[in-house]
């Protein structure tokens, strides 16, 4: 798998997103766990909403942001000071990337205590297989090949939450973020980067946090997207399998 993260850094991907996100899917993350570090808050997935699902459920002012497509990341500071980046990783640990990410974040902010900011990394969609070609400039061990790439414009951190929360209000979260120097989801339409749907939040922060979190997802927002994501494949073989009862079945 490392053989495609080499084939997205030269720009010849020979795998599709889809087929990549099956592969990483079955076989975890494209590099080695080992190392792994704590998130200070954990990194919850969405729960996806289709148009056939009805209504968005969720009740109060509700917020809409563009739904980035490319790599999760955590920032945290210390006393303003950029102390840690990670990968998404499983949600709960991630990979250790601070020294690419001071490259694309503020090294130090006007905040004081400890907080998390999370966000996505995101390529420019004219390049192929934009959303991998960000997860895997952030496993890549030169730091010289990466510099150029944030240099020169390809790939941005964008933020899109701050915890804990330091407003009444996840919109004025935002405009918190803004000031200490960052890009947000709400801060432009990025229409030059990849986007997979449009997120929902409740606007209030108390009232996010009042609705808890599943073991996956928070209950204060949700992944709205267009279409149901599907993958084409072919059929190679069919094997015939006999159970226990003597019952014939196919499996492809």
């Amino acid at each position: 798998m490392q053989e495609a993260c080499d084939a997205y850094e030269r720009g010849e991907p020979f795998l599709s997103d889809e087929e990549y996100d099956q592969l990483e899917r079955k076989y975890g993350q494209m590099m080695p766990s080992v190392g792994e570090i704590e998130h200070y808050r954990r990194m919850y997935s969405l729960k996806k909403h289709y148009p056939e699902d009805g209504p968005i459920p969720l009740e109060g002012e509700v917020v809409d942001t563009p739904k980035l497509d490319g790599a999760a990341v955590s920032i945290l500071y210390v006393n303003g000071v950029l102390t840690l980046g990670l990968t998404r990783g499983n949600g709960k640990k991630g990979r250790d990337i601070t020294d690419k990410l001071k490259m694309l974040a503020p090294n130090k902010i006007e905040l004081e205590g400890t907080i998390q900011i999370t966000g996505e990394v995101v390529a420019k969609k004219d390049i192929p297989n934009s959303r991998n070609f960000a997860r895997c400039a952030l496993n890549q061990k030169e730091l010289s090949s990466y510099r150029n790439r944030v240099v020169g414009g390809q790939m941005v951190f964008v933020a899109y939450s701050i915890t804990p929360g330091l407003n009444d209000t996840y919109e004025d979260d935002l405009e918190t973020l803004k000031t200490l120097g960052f890009y947000t989801v709400n801060s432009s339409n990025w229409d030059e980067y990849p986007k997979d749907g449009v997120v929902y939040r409740v606007n209030s922060n108390k009232a996010y946090e009042e609705l808890g979190y599943t073991e996956k997802f928070p209950r204060g927002a949700i992944a709205y997207k267009e279409q149901q994501e599907v993958v084409e494949t072919t059929l190679l073989d069919v094997v015939w399998q006999t159970g226990k009862s003597g019952k014939v079945t196919p499996v492809g």
